[in-house]
């Protein structure tokens, strides 16, 4: 897939500037009734976003009964955040000390960098972005939000640059987690091999098995992907597919929406999916994590040669789409419906 593949006609697209207020959140608003597209972010919450919604107000992430509250550096992910929502992983997912090269024995906190620490909002024309820079590896992360009507579809553009002389061993994973139903069906190629790191009762089989996607089963014998989610099971599960062919996967309700994510597969060639069905801190979510390979964490990634690597003063870019179903064709808004900022305490 082309590195522009997300470049979309200005007359199509209509974005903002902004400054951020102390502690608040933002919301992007684009349209108008069934014509909209609302997306919220905590910037000082490591880049969260809280909240996708359509113009029926369907919210499309997941929300813990947790507060939101600040963050502090060296947390653990699961039990001192609200564990919802939308965050960045970077530069790796699990908490690990990396093992060798000129970063030796930095140890990088759960779930990376990045969600641990405020982000600063920058304006600019016709884009709302926003970028963090590394506490204990020397890079400056960049995202820029677009959204589009036209298809309900939000674009995540990212650069990260290396502002060392020394090249910069990562993990990136995108780390969506979608609202569970009951009876989502999952679009991945039956094809692709999929390792299951871990599912409780090892109803996807034993941890480390590698199959086709097409072959797993739902523990009852069903094919597992035409239902990959069962309320109040208390199941939790894992699988990592790839490498894949083409960057893009797909959930579908049964009541016919969904969501779709499209990416750049030569930098993300694998999609780990995580689910808990009330089988972790009684939480019902799912995870679709477009990433660069089949491991979390970065040492053993770097022991077995999948982590990726930044050169010195160098960068990578990457897209990803994440586009909402089920709606119908939108027509393009009218020129005076502009991108509606709001911000907001986060006590409001």
């Amino acid at each position: 897939m082309s590195p522009h593949f997300l470049r979309i006609s200005q007359v199509m697209v209509f974005l903002l500037a902004l400054v951020q207020g102390i502690a608040g959140e933002i919301m992007l608003d684009l349209g108008s009734d069934s014509q909209r597209l609302l997306v919220q972010m905590l910037p000082n919450l490591g880049g969260k976003i809280t909240s996708v919604k359509d113009g029926n107000g369907r919210e499309y992430l997941s929300r813990s009964p947790r507060p939101y509250r600040a963050r502090n550096y060296g947390l653990k992910f699961a039990e001192d955040t609200e564990f919802d929502g939308l965050d960045e992983c970077f530069p790796t997912v699990s908490p690990c000390v990396i093992p060798s090269g000129p970063f030796k024995g930095v140890e990088i906190p759960d779930h990376g960098e990045l969600c641990q620490i405020p982000w600063e909002v920058t304006s600019e024309m016709a884009q709302h972005s926003m970028e963090a820079q590394g506490v204990r590896l020397p890079y400056l992360f960049r995202r820029t939000i677009l959204l589009n009507v036209i298809d309900t579809s939000v674009i995540f553009n990212y650069r990260v640059l290396n502002l060392g002389d020394q090249p910069i061993p990562y993990i990136y994973a995108f780390h969506p987690l979608f609202e569970g139903r009951d009876n989502m069906r999952l679009d991945i190629p039956d094809e692709t091999p999929v390792l299951v790191p871990f599912s409780s009762g090892d109803f996807l089989g034993k941890p480390g098995s590698v199959m086709r996607f097409g072959d797993l089963k739902d523990g009852a014998g069903l094919p597992f992907k035409d239902n990959v989610f069962k309320k109040n099971s208390g199941r939790f599960w894992k699988f990592v597919a790839g490498p894949l062919k083409v960057g893009q996967t797909a959930l579908h309700f049964k009541e016919g929406d969904g969501v779709a994510l499209e990416w750049d597969r030569d930098v993300l060639p694998y999609l780990a999916v995580w689910c808990t069905e009330g089988g972790v801190m009684n939480l019902h979510h799912i995870g679709l994590e477009p990433t660069t390979g089949p491991d979390d964490d970065l040492s053993v990634a770097m022991n077995r040669g999948t982590a990726r690597s930044l050169p010195a003063r160098a960068a990578q870019t990457w897209s990803i789409r994440l586009r909402l179903l089920g709606q119908g064709e939108a027509a393009p808004p009218k020129p005076d419906q502009d991108v509606k900022v709001r911000r907001r305490k986060l006590s409001d």
